[in-house]
Order: structure tokens, then sequence, then C-alpha cells
């Protein structure tokens, strides 16, 4: 990983990126999820 990291960055920071946004979206749909069912149930 670190024997050539001007070819690895573009790569890494994409790949970073689009788990950053992915993981976003996972937490907000869990988020989203528990706050629907705690509304239902009254709580």
């Amino acid at each position: 990983m670190y024997r050539n990291p001007k070819a690895h960055t573009p790569r890494m920071t994409e790949d970073t990126q689009l788990s950053a946004m992915i993981e976003v979206l996972v937490v907000a749909s869990i988020i989203h999820n528990k706050l629907d069912i705690t509304y239902k149930t009254g709580y």
C-alpha cells in the first residue's frame, strides 16, 4: 500500500468516499426504521 502512494491515492480516496456514503445510508436507514417502529408502537 505504501510503495507507490501517488498511484493508489485516487483509488483509495474514491473507495473511502464510496464506503463512507454507503455507511451513512445504512445508518440513516437503520435510524429511520427504529423511528418508524418507535412511533408505531407508541414509545
